[in-house]
């Protein structure tokens, strides 16, 4: 903001220089992850404080439905099976993954931006389960083995 010259009372008030530079910002934001600019209406708001300046970015967007699943697996085999062959439709609504194992077995424990309702709609899904003292159980007592099982496993399989 001092490199371009940009007075705080200037975006404040929200001058055309000041806007597009406000703009910029939201869009690094965005590619750092830290904001979702196409989730809806983002505003800001400027405001001095005694040593700066304070951005609030907000949202105008309807909260966004999460479920959250797990998949168990008995060998690794199905595991990397089940990897390998996920359709981009549920790994692009994929928030997170996380896989432990869990006495013989591999529990894939994964959180979605959709509805249960669109989960089960889902037949690579089918065999999931939404038991909540499960899943808290694998996470205590499991192994944990990766944060990005999926896109490991995507990755050791490519030639």
């Amino acid at each position: 903001m001092k490199k371009l010259g940009f007075t705080p009372h200037e975006l404040i008030t929200g001058s055309s220089d000041a806007q597009l530079f406000i703009s910029g910002t939201a869009a690094f934001l965005s590619q750092l992850g830290l904001i979702d600019l196409s989730a809806g209406d983002v505003s800001c708001d400027v405001s001095e404080v005694f040593d700066g300046i304070v951005f609030e970015l907000s949202s105008n967007c309807k909260a966004i439905e999460q479920t959250e699943l797990m998949l168990m697996f008995d060998d690794a085999r199905q595991l990397k099976d089940f990897c390998t062959s996920l359709p981009c439709c549920i790994s692009e609504k994929l928030r997170c993954c996380e896989l432990y194992k869990y006495n013989v077995r591999y529990f894939l424990l994964c959180l979605f931006d959709r509805s249960r309702r669109w989960a089960a709609a889902q037949p690579a899904l089918q065999d999931a389960e939404a038991d909540e003292v499960r899943m808290q159980k694998i996470r205590e007592y499991g192994e944990f083995l990766s944060r990005t099982p999926i896109e490991t496993i995507r990755k050791l399989n490519d030639p």
